[in-house]
């Protein structure tokens, strides 16, 4: 008797040891989600998910300089020099030779490959983008094209690889400078479109108002900051249907980062807080003292790439890989012999031919692409 009760008490005792390391283990996993999910919404960050079924979709924009056909527009008396008989002689061969260099420098944002999509500006039209297209390696890249009411007659466009995204609808918006007139000036282009893993992109090109003066005086800023309020109102119509919109707004905007167009009306910030805010990422490098655009013995970030928080903050499949960059390789630039500056080594300088590639340097993200 006394042997069948010691027997029922190591039972007992067997039992609740096995009930407390049950009891044990479950607290222990519930505070690690409990931090875990504390972490994810407090924490910002653009490190990778860590998963391994991922590609790469690479985003950029560059500022092409005057890319001018040379055949004379009767309706454009501002490509008068870019004619063989102009001032500037523009023939055939330096023709060439521009789409032969741009081609370079397409070739040299990775060694992998080329970008999927690429944002231009300052082209004349979309004879110039199929000889671009043709005669280097984007090949088989097609085009999104808009004749603007620009008066020199230069437009934006979006070349991208049709393997990796898909245009589902393109539209121009108009910018306003006054109320109910659309201004004379570039409108932006919108491009809704799908990737291959079928996330849908929405992207805004952009080449706002330059800061040159062509009358003694004249204030261009109310200009760049009316550009910005159109545009906000466009994304801002995107995010109130969708609040995790996937939005690329890139471009020349002639301001940089931290200019009152961008940073306070836009309200592109370094980091985004909600969902439905805008971030600039090439702030980090701007903060740095980089650019795209040499003037005054200073460097510009002129030309940016803005995103919305979809793509941090969701559980997005196409990631940011980190703050963005500019693409400066050697072959680009040039040195001053007087002063040792480094800036871009362009195709004119005035009417003096220099045989480069632009004035801009171009900007570039890379994303990862999950599937």
């Amino acid at each position: 008797m006394a042997r069948k009760t010691k027997s029922k008490k190591s039972l007992w005792y067997t039992l609740v040891v096995i009930l407390l390391i049950i009891i044990s283990y479950y607290l222990k996993s519930t505070r690690s989600n409990e931090a875990s999910k504390g972490e994810k919404q407090q924490n910002f960050t653009y490190e990778l998910s860590g998963k391994n079924d991922t590609t790469r979709l690479i985003v950029m924009f560059y500022n092409l300089e005057n890319f001018f056909d040379t055949i004379d527009d009767p309706g454009n008396r501002y490509d008068n020099e870019y004619i063989p008989e102009g001032k500037k002689q523009w023939n055939t061969e330096r023709y060439m030779t521009k789409i032969k260099h741009l081609g370079k420098v397409f070739m040299n944002v990775d060694p992998r490959e080329t970008p999927d999509l690429i944002g231009v500006c300052e082209v004349e039209n979309r004879h110039v983008l199929e000889d671009l297209v043709n005669n280097t390696t984007l090949k088989g890249y097609k085009i999104v094209h808009y004749e603007s009411k620009d008066m020199r007659g230069i437009d934006l466009a979006l070349l991208y690889d049709p393997s990796e995204f898909q245009v589902l609808e393109s539209k121009k918006i108009d910018i306003y400078y006054k109320p109910n007139r659309p201004a004379r000036t570039r409108e932006i282009i919108y491009i809704k479109g799908q990737t291959r893993n079928g996330e849908i992109l929405h992207i805004f090109l952009n080449h706002w108002k330059s800061r040159v003066a062509r009358r003694a005086g004249e204030e261009s800023e109310y200009k760049r900051v009316a550009a910005a309020r159109s545009l906000k109102k466009a994304v801002k119509a995107k995010l109130d249907k969708d609040p995790d919109a996937k939005i690329i707004i890139m471009g020349d905007f002639n301001d940089e980062p931290t200019n009152k167009s961008l940073y306070t009306t836009l309200k592109a910030r370094e980091k985004p807080a909600r969902i439905t805010d805008l971030f600039n990422v090439m702030l980090p490098l701007d903060k740095e003292g980089k650019g795209t655009y040499y003037h005054d013995h200073q460097w510009l970030m002129f030309d940016n790439i803005i995103l919305s928080g979809g793509f941090v903050l969701d559980h997005s499949k196409i990631i940011p890989e980190g703050s963005g960059h500019v693409l400066a390789k050697d072959f680009m630039l040039k040195e001053s012999k007087r002063s040792h500056a480094i800036y871009p080594l362009r195709t004119f300088d005035g009417s003096r031919y220099l045989g480069g590639y632009s004035d801009h340097l171009p900007v570039y993200e890379v994303f990862d692409v999950e599937y």
